[in-house]
């Protein structure tokens, strides 16, 4: 039992650190395209669109999705956080974690929606720059606290992992402590 929670805690954050190398180019990867093609598909239902790569023409005004558009730091956030909880079983947290992304996923669509409808109004930078410094954090801990709510978590992110190993060390040094010396 104490080996499969070591061997489980440690995979756990060993996953998450993989997935962070690389200046997180995975979430980009994965997530860059269907932003673009998402926030295209919805343009489309409105008026002709352009997709070339990253780029959207919509109404003769160009729009590039750039990394910082796709907020792939923001996936990785949140997959961090629900990798941090311990007491969860493995095809719920995998559930968990797709949710979570789908949910960021269609806010950030309409986030860049909603940016592109104001783009030629005067207070579009002003927008632009609430979004980026302020909205997109309270979407992230949104999400977060409205998954935890709906499964019923319990744990603090962090907390249980933190304690377990605090104990092992704990009532190693305790142990040694005991030891009657001749």
């Amino acid at each position: 039992m104490k080996n499969s929670k070591i061997l489980s805690i440690i995979l756990r954050y060993l996953i998450v650190c993989l997935l962070g190398l690389f200046n997180l180019k995975l979430f980009y990867y994965l997530f860059g395209p269907l932003t673009v093609f998402g926030t295209g598909f919805v343009l489309g239902l409105f008026s002709n669109v352009l997709v070339f790569g990253r780029t959207i023409i919509f109404n003769s005004n160009v729009f590039e999705i750039v990394n910082a558009c796709v907020i792939g730091s923001a996936y990785y956030l949140l997959f961090i956080l629900f990798m941090s909880f311990q007491d969860i079983r493995f095809f719920k947290r995998i559930f968990i974690i797709l949710l979570s992304f789908f949910l960021l996923y269609v806010v950030n669509v309409l986030r860049i929606l909603f940016l592109i409808f104001i783009f030629e109004k005067s207070y579009f930078v002003f927008a632009h720059w609430i979004f980026w410094n302020f909205v997109s954090t309270v979407f992230v801990l949104g999400i977060f606290f409205f998954i935890v709510f709906i499964f019923k978590l319990k744990e603090i992110p962090f907390q249980k992992d933190f304690l377990y190993f605090f104990r092992l060390v704990y009532q190693s040094k305790s142990k040694k402590g005991n030891v009657k010396r001749n």
